[in-house]
């Protein structure tokens, strides 16, 4: 982190942590949240790795609910008696990793839209007139995602009983990361376990030990930009189709719109126009483009095609559109380029006027006849034995 971190920097550095009970004091307002989190003492003496986050003066709880799968309208979802979750004294989670977010505006937007939304305390009102919001999901849900969302004015992290500042934890974080450098990239590197621990090290060879050269990897940018890397096949180009020729359909426009800049942005590598189209809101639209363009040669081999929507509905601010296609693999290992029908199923929010793309899935058509719009390929023959698992 080059600047001094601030609570927005928390679900970094809660990145892998697992979330292993909390405490709510209502009459103190208080809700507390021990996690053990990747921390290490910069000058490699040993370091308990819970931090308790303390959340002062909570205004409002809110336990949300929606559907897994972008496919189930929320109008649909039913939450089973043993899933939900009522009240959190007595702790009622088990440990689990638990993604955490700090004054998001993409889980405030969650909050707003979700398909089912339980106050353990306060309400809407309350909820928007606090200070901070942290958020997290508990897991354990299965095809029912749960969040919890906690409102209040502070937000104190602490550790061994004292208050622990973030500039503190930031280096603590930063030196586990090193001495997980360290370990992997020595000759007589064990295990994780014990790279964690600082712990001596002995000349046995770990069988899962990872390749180190990733970690010199030029920025994808400066691949692009030197016009090099022929290893990956930036100059490969992918078959002259139209990335987006739908059949018929009665799918309304302004859902499509957005799914037509998804497909045709990433063949044109108009980065501006797919963040347009697929944003993360707690990112600005120019750094989005960035991230966007940057993991283009992790993604460049695979190009995506949309040839008919299978399936839409939409309800209040929430859509979803499936879109049947194909998927072109560039030749590599030998092989020849192939061609597999896929699907991609978008969920959409509107926001303003306009709708986006929210998130998405994809995976292969399987053990299904080859559509009639098929015939309108013209590159390679359309393979349909991939299997169905979405991704």
């Amino acid at each position: 982190m080059a600047e001094p971190p601030t609570l927005r920097d928390l679900p970094e550095l809660l990145h892998d942590a697992t979330l292993e009970r909390g405490a709510w004091r209502a009459d103190r307002s208080e809700l507390s949240l021990w996690f053990t989190c990747l921390r290490r003492s910069p000058d490699g003496a040993d370091l308990d790795p819970a931090v308790e986050l303390r959340l002062t003066g909570v205004a409002a709880i809110a336990v949300t609910y929606d559907p897994v799968w972008p496919e189930v309208r929320p109008s649909a979802l039913v939450v089973d008696r043993d899933l939900a979750i009522a009240a959190l004294e007595p702790w009622p989670l088990p440990a689990a990793e638990a993604a955490v977010g700090i004054d998001s505006p993409a889980a405030a937007e969650d909050l707003e839209l979700a398909a089912r939304t339980d106050w353990l305390v306060g309400g809407a009102a309350a909820e928007a007139s606090a200070r901070h919001r942290l958020s997290f999901a508990p897991g354990g849900g299965g095809a029912i995602a749960r969040v919890v969302t906690v409102a209040c004015d502070g937000i104190e992290p602490w550790a061994g009983g004292a208050p622990l500042p973030l500039a503190r934890w930031a280096d603590e974080y930063a030196a586990w990361w090193q001495g997980w450098r360290d370990h992997w990239s020595s000759d007589d590197g064990d295990d994780d376990e014990e790279a964690e621990e600082g712990g001596d090290q002995d000349d046995e060879e770990d069988e899962d030990e990872l390749d180190t050269a990733d970690w010199d990897r030029p920025e994808p940018a400066d691949m692009l930009a030197a016009g090099a890397a022929p290893a990956v096949g930036l100059d490969y180009r992918p078959p002259a189709e139209l990335p987006f020729d739908l059949e018929p359909t009665d799918a309304p426009t302004e859902l499509l719109r957005p799914i037509q800049d998804w497909f045709e942005s990433f063949h044109a590598l108009d980065w501006s126009r797919r963040a347009q189209a697929f944003p993360d809101l707690d990112v600005a639209l120019a750094d989005r483009a960035l991230q966007l363009e940057h993991s283009y040669p992790d993604e460049h081999g695979v190009w995506d095609y949309a040839r008919a929507v299978t399936a839409w509905w939409r309800e209040g601010r929430r859509a979803y559109v499936r879109v049947q296609g194909v998927e072109h693999f560039m030749p590599m290992d030998g092989e020849a380029a192939t061609d597999r029908l896929a699907h991609w199923s978008f969920e959409l929010r509107r926001r303003g006027e306009t709708w986006q793309i929210h998130r998405y899935l994809s995976g292969f058509d399987h053990g299904v006849e080859l559509p009639e719009w098929a015939v309108r390929w013209r590159a390679s023959p359309i393979r349909v034995d991939g299997g169905d698992d979405e991704e």
